[in-house]
């Protein structure tokens, strides 16, 4: 029984002793990289060393938030993009980035006239020159030929007027049977003559008797 219980004895003395060993043995590190959030680390005693890398932010945009280039965490919410109107010659834009949206209005042309070129109503451009008078043949001309050579030219656009009893073409005469030219309002011609609409610029409205304005213009 003594010599059992000495070998017994001898057994744990041996086993505390193996243990110790094992558990004082220093670690053999297996390390994983620093990445933006954790230092260096050992993997199999979660030993670390250093510090992070931290993250590398690259700013928002309009359509992505603040991102990390490194490891694609991102942070925030994306900028929006900062709308220009459309234009007579540019489509809706973002000023930030540039992409546009849509298309652009384009002109909204009046025709030229003595006193100015063809003229946008919108954004002011102008094309052209203003127009200039050409020499026409009288209504009354003893000329041989059909009634198209005694006709006058336009002095608008220069085609043929589309009456005898008028200078202008049938695009610039005033509507229906009147024989009269279309009246001319401010800058831009319009489709009706003197007689039968206001003179304020783009009215069409119908004058009182025996003035040249409509009741909404101080007539």
């Amino acid at each position: 029984m003594i010599i059992s219980f000495a070998i017994m004895e001898c057994i744990t003395i041996a086993a505390v002793v193996a243990l110790c060993f094992l558990v004082l043995k220093p670690c053999e590190h297996q390390w994983q990289g620093a990445t933006c959030e954790l230092p260096v680390t050992c993997t199999l005693c979660g030993e670390a060393a250093g510090d992070p890398l931290g993250h590398n932010w690259k700013e928002a945009t309009c359509l992505e938030p603040e991102s990390c280039v490194v490891c694609g965490t991102t942070t925030g919410e994306a900028l929006g993009h900062n709308w220009s109107d459309a234009t007579c010659s540019t489509a809706k834009t973002c000023q930030v980035c540039g992409v546009t949206d849509g298309e652009a209005l384009g002109h909204s042309w009046v025709d030229a006239t003595y006193s100015a070129p063809k003229t946008c109503r919108i954004c002011g451009e102008t094309e052209g020159r203003a127009l200039t008078k050409t020499s026409s043949t009288p209504s009354g001309s003893n000329e041989t030929g059909s009634n198209e050579t005694s006709r006058s030219r336009c002095p608008i656009c220069g085609k043929e007027a589309s009456r005898r009893q008028t200078q202008y073409c049938s695009s610039h005469d005033c509507v229906g049977d009147c024989p009269y030219p279309a009246k001319h309002s401010g800058s831009a011609w319009g489709s009706f003559c003197e007689f039968h609409s206001c003179r304020h610029l783009n009215c069409l409205s119908t004058p009182t008797v025996g003035v040249g304005y409509c009741g909404a213009h101080g007539g």
